[in-house]
């Protein structure tokens, strides 16, 4: 298809005591469509979670 992009790890960091990477990806793209997120204030996960082995 053509569509090449780039990835690589451009820093790392701290977030909330963890070790994480600052991700760089360049490529094109084009807009296919919109989405809109909505956040319950109510729901116990809505700041996500964390899998550990």
């Amino acid at each position: 298809m053509g569509l090449d992009f780039t990835g690589r790890i451009a820093g790392e960091t701290t977030v909330e005591g963890r070790r994480a990477i600052l991700p760089e990806i360049t490529g094109a793209s084009h807009l296919t469509g919109f989405s809109q997120f909505l956040f319950d204030p109510e729901d116990p996960v809505r700041a996500g979670y964390l899998l550990e082995s």
